[in-house]
């Protein structure tokens, strides 16, 4: 009985230990995303910072926040472009906001209300980052919107090669 006592418990904590590693190795953009959101690129991207604003919070914020540092890049009004986006395809109710230069308009900001007024976002360096960042006009901005419930925001800083990326997926 002792045994499998045990074992019940080894078995958990693999599981646990899987799931837990699963969680902070989880990369959501892939090489790929990177050259559809900017015209040739072929450098490196690395997760500097990842939020997870998902789950029970006093104001409803459902979303999660990462931050890419890349090497330089170069903005092109053409870009993102893609056909799929996270497992998801791109149709004619796909909405997919070219890189613009800040500040925001004010229909993507009703559109990213979501994300832009959270108040979530002063709990957290790379939430406090992006809040600085989203005013200088030298950044630039782009989003996309397949559905209500599935929708990204993307901000480039120009002056620090950074990468925000929020995704509200479900």
């Amino acid at each position: 009985m002792k045994k499998t006592f045990i074992l019940l418990f080894v078995l958990l904590l693999l599981v646990a230990s899987y799931l837990f590693y699963n969680e902070i190795s989880f990369d959501p953009l892939k090489k790929v995303d990177f050259t559809s959101l900017f015209e040739g690129y072929k450098g490196n991207a690395k997760v500097l910072c990842k939020k997870d604003f998902i789950g029970i919070t006093t104001s409803g914020d459902f979303f999660e926040l990462y931050v890419y540092s890349l090497d330089d890049v170069k903005i092109n009004n053409d870009y993102p472009q893609f056909s799929n986006w996270e497992n998801s395809t791109a149709t004619k109710e796909t909405t997919i906001g070219k890189w613009r230069n800040c500040p925001i308009n004010k229909d993507v900001i009703n559109l990213y209300r979501f994300i832009i007024g959270a108040n979530n976002l002063n709990t957290s360096d790379c939430g406090i980052s992006f809040k600085n960042e989203i005013l200088n006009p030298r950044n630039f901005y782009s989003y996309i919107s397949i559905s209500d419930t599935e929708q990204y925001f993307l901000l480039y800083s120009s002056a620090t090669n950074k990468l925000y990326y929020i995704r509200r997926k479900g």
